[in-house]
């Protein structure tokens, strides 16, 4: 088994079989574990520690691949009180991606969880070694309540000391590492073990220093916890991994993935800047709302068993970072998370029963909720069907239209039984200087980007000092743009300008410049060529993802061909061979990943329209010949329209590409956007006149190499790349593990 696959087990659990880990004690002990991060193994801490008080301590691993060795490991952290352990493992693993953790948050004993434990037990004990097993069972938030272990039901065997050595393995509901198994209760034969939660381990400061190398300080006596479910993290240089609900992990948006350490850390270059701007990283400090803050947190502990409530303003403007800071505020006493982009297929959909069963009030936020009425209708219709009698429910509805999309919702919770206030409407608009002060606010943004892009290097002093001149005279009155100026200036002082634009370039510019020389650095790790050729045609692929997505390896396999083909439509006869497929494929997933699908996407919304605006301008008829390429699905086409649409907001000449496409695909457009938005949006730094694009695009004319729905072939380069695989590669190597 090569590193980074991914085995799914029954019920649903996914866990990467490369990262399970057997772990051996300096005195003899035995134990599981599992690597958490790139060079970080969780396990069991009487497994490292049997009886010896040193702090130095010392251990070995070997991970679940075949011919591998055992590696020297020392304890980094650990906790005699919870009985868990973080290991170093003194090898590179750079590649390993870091994993998700989650927590029950329901009530429902009739409906237990299902999970799967894997480790390292003496009944698989062998005369050349213990063989992994991999054992299915469930799992009911109840049996937290009076005590700190999960007790998780499983297969019995016939002895209890059968399951010795399986202390330290790694517990998972679905994608979520949820617990550390620690050991078999007396009183229950061979059937339970007892299991650490890892939410108490990611709540104890050092532990969270240990595990991401930052400072996140424990809360004062009598304050709520900093880290909420949502994963907004303490501080803005803080990267404490997401606390997921299991229950409602299917329905809600997983956190933002970034790229892999290989391509990420500071002294590589430094992370994707598309991935600092998204708002749910929090990347820069918190500006002004105060009032609308103090009013969503009034909302929100009203007495009402069920409210919603509609913020509106326009792209940039900083809904979901609100959205964000009312879910940090919240803390973990709440269930808070973004509703994924597709709601389930199933109707009535079981995934939404989770909503009535759970244990903690419930904030759930719809994005771009008006482009999404059929999340909005399956929402209100569970919560209705169900009745609301346990625990608060808020939904927060992210819109730019207010009035006809505020009452449709309306008449929705009407039609569901649901009572709610209808005057619960929030606009938001441009800060203002009275809120914070603007050239403050607008440094501080800046050195965090410093923090976050090049480290905490002790010689950064000497460049951060020429940050200030690179700064705007006016500072940008929407949250997006003043974001966007500061992580310009903080490239431009340490990178300085981008090279091949116009003098001065803009923001867009800068950001996109450098997140080109990203781009690159991915691809000299894939062993593709660093010319010019490579990077326009990297450009042209990152537009394509943007667009088109991809939901799993047919979908990305259909764009990375429509991308291709559109890129050389101009070549003729003499275009490459596609004999480098496979490591375009894996980079595009490297560059931008995701959690839920087979890749990410380029971001925010103004980042991407600015590319493909600049792409388009470039190199005219590219979009179309991209969205209208056979092989891509209808799902990816409407997802494409539905990004020039949004990102019009502020690249209006997107609206002349749109329409002429949707005319030549025959669809019509959305509603949402044919009413259009309730007022201007605010003009970006460098803002294009509201000119539409000549919609007489010269026709578009290309190659197709084989069917855009196989899988991609297999890769000819000479140089293997590293492996950063998540998934399976091919429609055929869907099997799994069973537990």
């Amino acid at each position: 088994m090569t590193r980074g696959d991914r085995q799914t087990g029954g019920r649903g659990v996914t866990f990467d079989a490369a990262s399970v880990a057997e772990v051996l004690g300096e005195n003899g002990s035995y134990g599981s574990g599992y690597e958490v991060d790139a060079g970080l193994v969780l396990t069991s801490g009487h497994v490292v520690r049997n009886g010896d008080s040193r702090r130095d301590r010392a251990a070995k691993v070997r991970f679940m691949v075949e011919g591998a060795d055992w590696v020297q490991a020392y304890v980094i952290w650990h906790d005699e009180c919870l009985d868990a352990a973080l290991l170093a493992v003194s090898t590179d693993r750079s590649f390993t991606s870091p994993v998700r953790y989650g927590e029950l948050t329901g009530a429902d004993p009739q409906h237990p969880a299902g999970c799967g434990v894997i480790g390292f037990p003496q009944v698989q004990a062998t005369p050349h070694g213990r063989e992994p097993m991999g054992v299915s069972g469930t799992v009911d938030a109840s049996t937290l309540k009076f005590s700190s272990r999960y007790q998780i039901q499983l297969a019995p065997l016939e002895r209890r000391s059968d399951w010795s050595g399986m202390s330290g393995a790694a517990v998972f509901c679905g994608p979520l590492l949820i617990a550390v198994v620690r050991s078999v209760p007396d009183c229950f034969h061979a059937a339970r073990v007892n299991a650490v939660p890892v939410a108490l381990l990611l709540r104890d400061a050092s532990f969270r220093t240990a595990l991401c190398g930052t400072g996140c300080e424990s809360p004062r006596p009598g304050s709520v916890d900093p880290h909420s479910a949502l994963r907004a993290p303490c501080g803005p240089e803080c990267e404490v991994p997401a606390l997921e609900s299991v229950e409602l992990q299917p329905l809600l948006e997983a956190p933002p993935r970034p790229g892999p350490r290989a391509l990420t850390t500071p002294y590589e270059g430094g992370p994707s800047v598309s991935y600092l701007l998204h708002p749910r990283i929090r990347t820069v400090p918190f500006i002004g709302r105060g009032p609308e803050q103090h009013h969503l947190r009034k909302w929100a502990d009203s007495p009402r068993p069920f409210d919603f409530m509609t913020v509106t303003g326009p792209m940039g403007a900083g809904k979901t970072r609100l959205a964000v800071e009312l879910a940090q505020c919240l803390g973990d006493e709440w269930v808070t998370g973004f509703l994924r982009t597709e709601p389930p297929r199933a109707s009535p959909p079981p995934a939404l029963h989770p909503l009535t069963t759970s244990a903690r009030p419930i904030l759930l936020v719809i994005d771009y909720a008006e482009t999404r009425p059929a999340w909005l209708r399956l929402v209100l219709r569970a919560l209705g069907g169900y009745g609301r009698d346990r625990v608060p429910v808020r939904l927060l509805l992210l819109s730019r239209v207010a009035e006809p999309f505020h009452d449709e919702a309306m008449r929705q919770c009407e039609h569901a039984g649901l009572r709610a206030d209808g005057d619960k409407t929030l606009r938001i608009g441009p800060l203002e200087p009275g809120d914070h002060d603007p050239t403050v606010s607008l440094s501080d943004a800046a050195h965090a980007f410093v923090r976050r892009l090049y480290g905490e290097d002790p010689l950064n002093f000497l460049f951060e000092s020429a940050i200030y001149q690179h700064l705007p005279d006016r500072p940008p009155t929407d949250p997006f743009s003043l974001s966007l100026a500061a992580c310009a200036a903080a490239i431009t002082a340490f990178e300085g300008a981008a090279s091949g634009r116009a003098t001065p370039a803009s923001p867009f510019e800068v950001v996109l410049a450098r997140e080109e020389r990203y781009w690159m650095r991915g691809a000299g790790v894939f062993g593709l060529s660093d010319d010019r050729e490579t990077l326009e045609l990297l450009r042209t692929l990152v537009v394509t993802q943007t667009l088109c997505g991809g939901r799993d390896v047919r979908e990305a396999a259909a764009a990375l061909r429509a991308g291709r083909s559109a890129h050389y439509r101009h070549w003729g006869d003499d275009q490459p061979r596609p004999d480098q497929l496979r490591p375009l494929h894996r980079l595009l997933r490297a560059l931008y990943p995701s959690h839920d699908a087979e890749w990410g996407r380029l971001g925010p919304h103004a980042l991407s329209a600015h590319l493909i605006e600049s792409a388009e301008h470039d190199d005219p008829g590219l979009t179309r010949s991209i969205l209208t390429a056979p092989g891509l699905s209808r799902d990816q086409r409407q997802a494409g329209l539905e990004t020039l649409l949004l990102g019009a907001s502020h690249r209006p000449r997107l609206t002349g590409l749109a329409r002429h496409i949707a005319d030549a695909l025959g669809y019509g457009l959305p509603e949402w956007f044919t009413r259009g938005p309730e007022e201007p949006p605010f003009p970006g730094p460098d803002a294009a006149p509201p000119a539409l694009l000549d919609p007489d695009i010269e026709p578009f004319g290309f190659t197709v190499e084989g069917p855009l729905d196989e899988p991609l072939p297999p890769d000819t380069s000479p140089n293997q790349p590293p492996d950063f695989r998540e998934g399976p590669e091919s429609p055929d190597d869907l099997g799994g593990l069973e537990w």
